[in-house]
């Protein structure tokens, strides 16, 4: 980042970058610094482990969300006619939230590698950004109910 560049206002700069070429889509750049963007880039095989535990994490986030929807959907209320509106809210609140949220890894997990497609990522990015969006309100919605 050149904070000097455009009057001030800051730009990206290439100084010190050299497209090497490109292989199957990836493109290939070496650097003779080290900036902010050196944190971004994994080197090597350290991406394997980083994949597999963020699947693991995907997997069990999954079944736990899943449990929570069962626990919530299938339980009756043991005091009907002491249920009061504001609780009948907050339950189908967390239904929606964690209905969101399932969308959200689920999406994920499935469009995770659909970048050789350009239809297919920008299909996974544009569900991934509403079910995110989804769940920020319903997050909201659950806020609000709280308190």
């Amino acid at each position: 980042w050149d904070f000097e560049a455009e009057a001030g206002q800051g730009a990206w700069s290439s100084e010190g970058c050299m497209y090497q070429g490109e292989d199957n889509g990836r493109y290939t750049c070496t650097y003779n610094h080290l900036t902010n963007f050196a944190v971004i880039f994994g080197f090597g095989d350290s991406e394997k482990p980083l994949e597999l535990i963020t699947i693991v994490g995907c997997v069990v986030s999954i079944v736990c969300l899943a449990l929570t929807l069962l626990s919530f959907v299938m339980m009756p209320n043991h005091h009907r006619s002491a249920v009061k509106a504001h609780s009948k809210n907050q339950r189908l609140v967390l239904i929606n939230l964690c209905v969101a949220m399932l969308a959200v890894l689920i999406t994920f997990l499935v469009g995770i590698n659909q970048t050789a497609s350009p239809i297919g990522c920008k299909i996974a990015a544009a569900l991934l950004h509403y079910f995110l969006l989804a769940a920020l309100l319903w997050m909201s919605v659950e806020a609000v109910n709280i308190y």
